[in-house]
């Protein structure tokens, strides 16, 4: 019996293995396209002309970019698991508390769409412009 028992396990682990090499052949084969896609959305960003220097949309799980308003303030955007959020600091190191900070519940974040970076980054730049600035200075979450 215990043969029985652990040539069933060998062969769901061998199942398991296959699967997650699969996983990882399709998440592999999806970043490169995805990161184009990161790419474009960046440049896309660079010419709403509102950063003096933008680094860009980079990486999976999380996505995240960085970069400096025309009006010296420090932008960090991040996405990963359920949130998407940016923050706005006076400090490039971001130890103080953000002047602003945006949040918005994404399904699977650390998988955003660049049309969706692009949006989001976009109204919360303008937001902060407004005079909004989301969760620190008014006490509340924004949601998206």
């Amino acid at each position: 019996m215990l043969f029985g028992s652990l040539c069933y396990k060998s062969e769901r682990l061998q199942q398991s293995l296959i699967y997650q090499s699969e996983f990882v052949v399709r998440v592999d084969g999806g970043h490169m396209k995805d990161q184009k896609s990161l790419d474009q959305a960046s440049e896309r960003i660079r010419e709403l002309g509102i950063f003096s220097s933008f680094d860009g949309l980079k990486g999976w799980l999380p996505v995240q970019a960085e970069g400096v308003l025309k009006t010296g303030e420090f932008v960090y955007f991040h996405a990963r698991h359920e949130i998407a959020e940016m923050k706005i600091s006076r400090d490039e190191s971001f130890k103080a508390l953000p002047i602003a900070h945006y949040v918005a519940q994404e399904w699977d974040a650390g998988w955003i769409e660049g049309d969706r970076c692009v949006e989001l980054i976009e109204r919360w730049i303008s937001q902060y412009y407004a005079g909004d600035y989301g969760f620190n200075r008014q006490g509340r979450i924004i949601q998206i």
